[in-house]
């Protein structure tokens, strides 16, 4: 059975990470050219890998950003009481996304921590997310962040259903 997608980016480097985007690479029976690893000895060769993600992967990356940013900002205050989900994703062009993430608290207090005075945690969270996001898609996106309070979503089984969290 064939299937049919697109690439969305090409990533290389010149030994190990970050990687950044470009915008034609030819792959070859030595792998992606332009792509090389510091340690050939475990990374390199021709047996390395070309690595493919899923559009769904990437986005469940960008969601897993965003909590990162919101546990950093917000330090031990809400350690395992959120959850983030990429609710949109617009590829507007080539070179631009638009993505909506719902960031989840179980109660009212903890969206005013992660909002915090004057919305500057939600800022923090959201300039940061967006600069490593960013980093990943290899071109500029605009990131909307949402907090909404599901009272015990943790232990609701449709919420952690349509959120994508398996228990």
């Amino acid at each position: 059975m064939a299937t049919t997608g697109r690439i969305v980016q090409l990533s290389v480097s010149a030994g190990g990470v970050p990687k950044r985007a470009v915008e034609q690479a030819r792959v070859t029976r030595l792998g992606l050219e332009g792509d090389a690893h510091q340690n050939e000895k475990h990374h390199g060769g021709p047996e390395r890998a070309v690595c493919l993600f899923s559009l769904e992967a990437i986005r469940a990356l960008a969601a897993e950003i965003v909590r990162e940013k919101v546990l950093e900002t917000t330090g031990e205050e809400l350690p395992y009481v959120t959850a983030v989900v990429t609710e949109k994703w617009e590829d507007v062009r080539a070179d631009f996304t638009r993505i909506h993430c719902a960031i989840f608290v179980e109660r009212g207090s903890q969206k005013k921590i992660i909002i915090g005075h004057g919305a500057q945690h939600l800022k923090q969270i959201g300039m940061r997310a967006r600069h490593d996001i960013e980093k990943l898609l290899g071109h500029r996106c605009h990131l909307e962040l949402f907090v909404k309070v599901e009272e015990d979503w943790r232990d609701r089984e449709h919420l952690l259903d349509e959120m994508g969290i398996k228990r």
